[in-house]
């Protein structure tokens, strides 16, 4: 993170005014996006699982409360319990894992017990894989939850859209609530669901220009050697220092 901001502090005053034709992010939000890229689009909360064909242990988040905090849809409990319910025949013998991904159609699912570390499964090849393992945040309110799921992933934001120099950011609404900050892509990035720290080289600098909630439009000031466009599904890490236009 030193690193990173030593590049952003002597880069910023390279920071260009907003064009005229930026794309407005209200409007932006409201057209259909074919998100490119490895990355949490929808999530699940658990508690535990029960017995085969058993109803799962939902953690009780609801999802307009996560989704305020963060870009990623969160999973509808009263709707996937209402399937388990009206489908109970169909899903009798289905695996206990297997069986919140299918309710909720989640690509990832947070396992949260009371105690121990949390879990983040996906699947992949038709298989439920372990992301990761980690010591669970102090607090499961969900802006807490979406600050630890992006920090254990290794990254602060990933690009949804793009157009023309403009791109649609999701990170979360505590990260993007300071204005003009920058960010850095990560060149490569687009398939890769969790970065390692010696991963992130950069491909390109941003500049927030608007913000809502967990979406933001970012400005490209700069693209490094060789780059042409910063693809969806590139990983951002993003400056957390406000700087002194944020603070005043």
């Amino acid at each position: 993170m030193v690193i990173l901001r030593a590049i952003l502090l002597a880069l910023l005053v390279a920071a260009p005014a907003r064009a005229q034709d930026a794309p407005n992010l209200e409007d932006w939000l409201k057209k259909e996006r074919k998100e490119a890229g490895v990355f949490p689009r929808r999530i699940a909360f658990v508690s535990g699982f029960g017995e085969a064909g058993e109803e799962p242990q939902f953690l009780a988040m609801a999802p307009a409360d996560f989704e305020k905090a963060s870009y990623i849809r969160a999973a509808d409990v009263k709707s996937a319990l209402w399937d388990l319910k009206l489908n109970k025949a169909k899903f009798a013998e289905t695996d206990p894992k297997e069986l919140v991904f299918a309710l909720t159609g989640a690509d990832t699912v947070l396992v949260a017990p009371a105690k121990g570390e949390w879990e983040l499964l996906r699947k992949e090849d038709g298989k439920i894989v372990s992301v990761l393992k980690m010591k669970k945040p102090k607090s499961a309110a969900p802006p807490a939850v979406a600050e630890w799921l992006v920090a254990a992933l290794g990254w602060d934001g990933v690009v949804l859209d793009r157009s023309t120099d403009y791109l649609l950011v999701g990170s979360t609404a505590s990260i993007l609530k300071t204005p003009e900050i920058q960010a850095l892509a990560v060149s490569d990035s687009q398939a890769k669901l969790k970065l390692a720290a010696d991963e992130r080289k950069g491909a390109g600098l941003l500049s927030l220009s608007e913000s809502d909630g967990g979406f933001g439009v970012f400005d490209v000031v700069f693209l490094g050697q060789g780059v042409k466009a910063i693809p969806p599904g590139t990983k951002l890490i993003i400056e957390r220092k406000k700087n002194e236009k944020a603070t005043k």
